[in-house]
């Protein structure tokens, strides 16, 4: 049947059994080559202004592999991140199509289509904040990104959020949930959103052991190091750490990685952060 269309494939065929150890009741057929792959994708009822930025999507799309409800899962995601980013909140991608695959004995390319329906922008009313003791209303509203008639980008939300996680993080509440539910006003265009934090529960630091390390590089690494046990452990002050002292003389040439055990029961945190030779420290994760 495949090679009537023209194509060369190698075809698999995968018993299917109701349970492990069963008889085989089905088989299925896998084409495992050649690959079929995204020629290109096109963005119908896109407005001229919103096409240059949904030209990334476009581009890293061509030439993926091709393959029904991922890509069109992924396409509407994409899609659709970019437009919450832009404040259209009401945006979706109302289809995923393709035309006929051009089809060689090498290759199969698709063309797809994504049907979008944009509606309009909105702008921020307010984004309420509170206060906590972790961070106050004032302090909170002097780090915020967005303000009343900015445009309600998602990305700027998740930015304006980041100061108040990070705070939470610092005081050892490693599993708070920051929520800023929309109330979306459709006549006038406006969200307004009230931030609640689910803190979870307080961590600290039990013990944190360095790998890999000369008598004269745990010299410098100690004299760095400021969070101790006892600590309220912070999940970024491993990453703050490495970007704050990339330059020690004696890890030049070393990157690490790390690995943090948390104890629900006690609430306490093992940190160990092995270091090895290769690579540059600030860049590690």
């Amino acid at each position: 049947m495949v090679g009537e269309k023209g194509v060369t494939a190698n075809i698999v065929a995968i018993p299917s059994a109701p349970q492990p150890g069963a008889t085989p009741t089905a088989i299925m057929f896998e084409i495992d080559s050649p690959e079929v792959h995204v020629h290109s994708l096109t963005l119908a009822q896109a407005s001229p202004a919103m096409q240059p930025k949904l030209d990334k999507v476009v581009k890293e799309q061509a030439g993926k592999l091709f393959e029904q409800p991922l890509t069109n899962a992924a396409i509407t995601s994409q899609i659709t991140e970019v437009y919450r980013n832009e404040g259209y909140l009401d945006a979706s991608v109302l289809s995923v199509s393709h035309a006929a695959p051009q089809v060689t004995p090498t290759s199969i390319d698709v063309d797809v289509i994504a049907t979008i329906s944009e509606g309009e922008t909105y702008r921020i009313s307010q984004l309420t904040w509170q206060g906590s003791d972790i961070m106050s209303a004032a302090d909170f509203n002097k780090q915020v990104k967005l303000k009343p008639e900015d445009l309600a980008s998602q990305l700027a939300l998740r930015q304006s959020l980041a100061p108040l996680a990070r705070a939470y993080y610092a005081k050892g509440f490693q599993d708070a949930k920051i929520q800023a539910p929309a109330t979306l006003n459709r006549t006038t265009h406006h969200v307004a959103c009230t931030i609640r934090v689910i803190p979870g529960d307080q961590y600290r630091l039990h013990t944190v052991k360095a790998v890999g390390l000369s008598d004269e590089q745990r010299k410098q690494f100690d004299s760095a190091w400021h969070m101790n046990a006892g600590d309220f452990y912070d999940i970024n002050y491993m990453t703050e750490f490495l970007k704050k002292n990339s330059s020690l003389q004696s890890l030049r040439g070393f990157s690490a990685n790390w690995k943090a055990l948390s104890d629900p029961n006690t609430h306490l945190v093992d940190l160990t952060i092995t270091f090895v030779k290769g690579g540059t420290l600030i860049n590690v994760n």
